[in-house]
């Protein structure tokens, strides 16, 4: 039977105290140890634990020890997770501020979280389609232009990650509709499930889901790390 896909969404802040950020580093696996070990930056460091503990808490819930778990590529580096007695499970983490985000399911998925900041709108100019541009010029004020700006890039960059394939589906080459809810490329609606999340009006948090009829459930939990176990 298909799981529902479900979001996780998390302040990553109390790990900025040590004993906190250790204990929770001891935790996780390996794999997820190499990857914040990478980092070189303190608060890199902290976006990959806390992005790694959602999916802790993540897998958990599909009745799956992280730690024990077998993390396998596509042929694009996109990471999912090989299970020998059921179909692959599929997640996607992202990171931005004061905030970290998983998304976990058994079809493809992807996520992005970013901070709400002031940024050059001719970024939309290199990589939005045509009709995007126009939903972010037609906006009245400067901050609802950049506010539309960030729901069409989270959006934009969940549906690229879902599916997988890298830096080969450019960002102006699809685009999301007006309602944004849905996507066309090569002026084909794709079947799939876009979801936004109100949790923080500094951020915009974001998700898709691939072979997913649009207004599909996805489930959304907004955890609080330093409630975590290990504590």
């Amino acid at each position: 039977m298909e799981r529902m896909p479900a979001v996780y969404i998390g302040n990553i802040q109390s790990l900025k105290n040590e004993e906190l950020f250790h204990k929770a580093y001891d935790s996780v696996s390996e794999y997820r140890q190499q990857k914040v070990c990478k980092m070189k930056h303190q608060e890199d460091k902290r976006r990959s634990l806390g992005a790694g503990l959602l999916l802790q808490k993540a897998l958990s819930d599909f009745g799956i020890d992280e730690k024990t778990t077998a993390f396998e590529t596509n042929s694009n580096g996109k990471p999912y997770i090989s299970c020998s007695d059921k179909e692959a499970v599929q997640f996607n983490l992202s990171h931005s501020g004061d905030y970290a985000m998983c998304i976990i399911g058994d079809s493809p998925v992807g996520c992005d979280v970013e901070r709400v900041r002031k940024i050059d709108l001719k970024l939309a100019e290199r990589f939005f389609a045509q009709s995007e541009k126009e939903m972010i010029s037609n906006q009245p004020t400067e901050d609802d232009k950049i506010n539309t700006f960030f729901r069409l890039w989270t959006l934009k960059e969940s549906y690229v990650k879902a599916e997988g394939q890298g830096l080969s589906i450019g960002l102006n080459s699809f685009a999301v509709q007006p309602d944004f809810n849905k996507i066309l490329r090569d002026n084909v609606e794709v079947v799939c499930s876009l979801c936004e999340f109100d949790i923080d009006k500094a951020y915009r948090f974001s998700a898709c889901v691939l072979n997913s009829e649009k207004g599909s459930q996805i489930k959304c939990r907004v955890v609080y790390i330093e409630d975590f176990h290990y504590i």
